[in-house]
């Protein structure tokens, strides 16, 4: 464990391979979360935040989990890292319960014409300010792009979520298109409460694609698949640069 320890509540660490390394920047908090190195050379990063932690992270060989800075969690979410491939969260991103991502179906499909496997396992990208909600599933080779909205029990596979959208469905599909959205709760407004925030004049979560600032998944698999060791995969996050439109499509 490298960086600042977190603080655990209910919360379980289990290193069964070798050469894996969690590293926690300051203001951690695991609340009811289980992180499990299964395999070899894999990383977990977990970025600040003035909000707990609830995850269950399963990661096998080489892979990096990372989860950026200030995320929140109504409750556990799970994800499942396999065949050497990646997780990568950026920041203020909101998630509800029950939420999957898994890279891999786990199981091998192939071809009855030419034998050859279906189904390779790809890494799931996740930019900043992005909503998930309730019990949606995430598979691989999906790239959400800031700014966006996923409905609850959506499926989300293998698509590219451009910025400030809303999808929703199985499988998912653009409900919205040029929207954004805010942390603050309706739960209890009143008739008050709910006049002040009909209109929101902010462009403070509206995204655009930037050449400058881009940073795309791709690049980031890449560099990720290409380091050896889970300290040189380390590296490669702390150097990374936290622009407001580095996720955006």
């Amino acid at each position: 464990i490298l960086g600042t320890f977190p603080e655990m509540d209910k919360s379980a660490i289990r290193f069964q391979g070798v050469n894996n390394v969690l590293f926690c920047e300051e203001h951690v908090c695991l609340k009811n979360s289980n992180i499990n190195f299964k395999c070899d050379n894999s990383l977990v990063y977990l970025g600040k935040s003035n909000r707990h932690y609830c995850v269950h992270i399963v990661v096998f060989n080489n892979s990096v989990c990372h989860i950026g800075r200030n995320n929140s969690f109504t409750d556990k979410i799970t994800l499942l890292l396999s065949e050497q491939k990646h997780i990568f969260i950026g920041d203020d991103n909101m998630f509800s319960r029950g939420i999957w991502f898994r890279i891999a179906d786990p199981h091998l499909i192939y071809s009855t014409e030419n034998f050859t496997r279906k189904n390779p396992s790809r890494s799931i990208f996740i930019g900043d300010h992005v909503w998930v909600a309730q019990d949606a599933m995430i598979l691989k080779g999906s790239r959400i792009a800031s700014g966006s909205i996923i409905g609850a029990m959506s499926l989300v596979s293998g698509k590219t979520v451009p910025s400030n959208v809303s999808f929703a469905g199985n499988p998912s599909k653009l409900i919205s298109k040029n929207v954004f959205w805010d942390r603050t709760s309706a739960h209890d407004f009143t008739d008050s409460e709910t006049a002040k925030y009909s209109v929101m004049k902010t462009d403070k979560f509206i995204f655009s694609y930037d050449e400058k600032e881009y940073i795309s998944p791709e690049s980031i698999d890449e560099a990720f698949s290409r380091k050896i060791t889970a300290e040189e995969k380390l590296s490669f996050i702390q150097q990374m640069k936290h622009s407001k439109n580095r996720f955006s499509l």
